[in-house]
């Protein structure tokens, strides 16, 4: 077991390496990088909608993944992914973050990893799906994550006086935008 795991986290150095070689994104995922299973960001809408759908979440998983992306003149920028709503009460997006998150308190456990894992005035697009759209929302509005360039979210409500330009999708039937009946001032 030990030498299985040992040759994993060798595997997963040598793809690191690899993709940071070959200027494309990577993936983290709660603090760790994952294999090079990511390749270049998105470049649309149903991109960015595939890769918030592929977040890890439930279990021991954070609900965010951060893409790290490198253009042809080696500036680094980040894309964080936030997962929706999970059904498990245990796990860290469970309906619980939500009460949380329409008051307008962000994650701080989230906010915390995530800015451990994004240098200093890097840009960062923020992309979340129903809770995680709440999340990126939060987030952006305590500026206590850098250089927040853009927000786009799936089936979120719509948080009021941002100072970053979003992009918000909704599906008219859906009841999560709803949500803003809860605190009209805020949403």
């Amino acid at each position: 077991a030990a030498l299985r795991a040992g040759a994993d986290a060798l595997r997963r150095n040598a793809d690191a390496q690899e993709t940071a070689s070959r200027g494309v994104s990577g993936a983290i995922s709660g603090g760790q990088h994952l294999d090079a299973c990511y390749e270049p960001a998105p470049s649309g809408l149903r991109g960015l909608w595939d890769e918030v759908q592929d977040t890890p979440n439930g279990g021991d998983m954070s609900g965010y993944r951060i893409q790290k992306v490198v253009d042809a003149a080696g500036t680094e920028r980040y894309i964080v992914y936030i997962g929706g709503t999970t059904l498990n009460p245990f796990d860290h997006q469970s309906w619980g973050g939500n009460v949380a998150g329409i008051s307008g308190v962000p994650d701080k456990e989230q906010l915390a990893a995530i800015n451990r894992l994004i240098p200093d005035g890097a840009e960062v697009m923020l992309v979340g799906y129903s809770q995680g759209g709440i999340d990126a929302q939060n987030i952006a509005a305590s500026g206590a994550l850098g250089n927040i360039t853009q927000i786009v979210t799936f089936g979120s409500p719509v948080r009021n006086g941002l100072d970053t330009p979003a992009v918000h999708f909704q599906y008219p039937q859906d009841i999560v935008p709803s949500v803003a009946a809860v605190r009209p001032d805020l949403w």
